[in-house]
Parts: C-alpha cells; sequence; structure tokens
C-alpha cells in the first residue's frame, strides 16, 4: 500500500543577544535577546509516496516565543503550524503532469508570520491567514524528448 516513507525533522537553538548595545539616553541593553528572533524552532516534515503517482506530506512549524523591542518587555506568543497537502503526478515520454490540494493553517492559529519590531504604540502584530486551502495544477513538455519525436531543430 505505502510505497516510500520520508520523515525528517530540524530544531534551531537561537539564544542569540545583544554583546555590547547602548542606546542614545544611555539604556544598556547588552545582554538581551536578538528582537525578531524565536528562542527556538521547530521543523517537521512526513512525506508517504502511493501507488499510482499520489503523495501525501504533511508539515508542522513550532515557533517559540520572540522578543518584539530591544528592551526585550513584549514578547509574542510561540505557536504552531500545520500544513497538509495531496498531490498526484504522472509523468508519460516527453509529457508531465502534476496536480494537488492542500491546506495551510490546518489548526487556523492566530499569529503573525512578520512583525513590526519596535513598533510605536506596541502595534506589533500583522495577521497571518487562517485556515486556507489551495489547488495546484503543472503540466509539462520536455522540448529536449520532444525534438528526438517532432524531428525539430534547435538554434
Amino acid at each position: 500500500v505505502i510505497k516510500g516513507l520520508s520523515v525528517s525533522s530540524a530544531l534551531a537553538w537561537n539564544h542569540y543577544q545583544f554583546r555590547e548595545y547602548v542606546v542614545v539616553g544611555g539604556e544598556d541593553l547588552s545582554g538581551r535577546f536578538l528582537t525578531g528572533t524565536p528562542l527556538a524552532t521547530l521543523a517537521d516534515v512526513i512525506e508517504v509516496r502511493f501507488p499510482l503517482g499520489f503523495k501525501l506530506r504533511a508539515s508542522h512549524y513550532w515557533y517559540d516565543k520572540s522578543p518584539l523591542n530591544d528592551d526585550n518587555s513584549d514578547w509574542s506568543a510561540a505557536y504552531n503550524l500545520v500544513n497538509a497537502q495531496l498531490k498526484w503526478g504522472l509523468s508519460r515520454g516527453r509529457f508531465a503532469i502534476d496536480s494537488g490540494v492542500g491546506v495551510n493553517n490546518l489548526l487556523d492559529v492566530t499569529y503573525s508570520s512578520f512583525y513590526q519590531l519596535n513598533a510605536f504604540g506596541g502595534r506589533y502584530f500583522n495577521p497571518s491567514p487562517g485556515r486556507n486551502f489551495f489547488a495546484t495544477l503543472s503540466v509539462q513538455v520536455n522540448f529536449d524528448k520532444a525534438k528526438r519525436y517532432l524531428g525539430v531543430r534547435w538554434i
């Protein structure tokens, strides 16, 4: 039933801190965490290949909290994103077709993938899309193979 399985995971530990950082006015921010950088991130991907060209791919991303300003007084919340996609592909001779359907933000998490760092009045949050669905279609013609069939000479 299953033709193949691929699993991967990556963890990043991002405890970057300002070494020497004194702002105008004399406030010393040395030793504070780097603005906008999550303390850690985790990415997990699993892909299952089935007969007849079908693939199921699921991905999970976890982002730890991030400091939103240089003095680290405001922080974002940690969040998880889950995406899934079902794909189908077929290749015959010089033609290939790929199609798929999927969902992003499967858990419908409220998050921001882009913060306004050091924003005036604490307006850091730019909302990212909630749960959303998509479909893909790709058709390819390999002209290197096609020229053999068509007798075409490329200049």
